[in-house]
């Protein structure tokens, strides 16, 4: 959320920072991938570097807007694209948002709205 803010706000220094904060979970993940949570952590901040495309991050989260611990990762995934200026990615992700259930409706509208300008 950080990185996306500071992106936002154009301090790419800033967001490049808390984006390898993320990044440097990898070294936990080696010896623990049972923690979903670092997992997805480790995945956006690679994403928002740049290491790994949006279809890697991705794999794991659009599967059931419905499924209540994927919906919030979705969201913040969607939005840290949206703010890095990634707007094909930013769409996808706000799409599979719009379903009912995934309690990110209003969100995910107000999200493809940002991707047309």
């Amino acid at each position: 959320v950080r990185a996306g803010l500071r992106a936002r706000a154009g301090d790419a220094v800033g967001a490049s920072t808390e984006l390898m904060r993320c990044f440097e979970f990898t070294d936990r993940l080696e010896t623990d991938r049972s923690d979903h949570v670092m997992l997805q952590a480790t995945r956006l901040g690679c994403y928002g570097l740049g290491f790994i495309p949006w279809a890697l991050v991705w794999e794991t989260l659009g599967v059931d807007a419905r499924e209540p611990h994927l919906a919030p990762f979705a969201a913040l995934a969607s939005w840290l694209a949206d703010c890095l200026g990634n707007g094909d990615d930013a769409k996808q992700g706000w799409t599979f948002l719009l379903a009912e259930g995934s309690g990110f409706a209003a969100l995910a509208r107000q999200g493809l709205e940002r991707t047309k300008r």
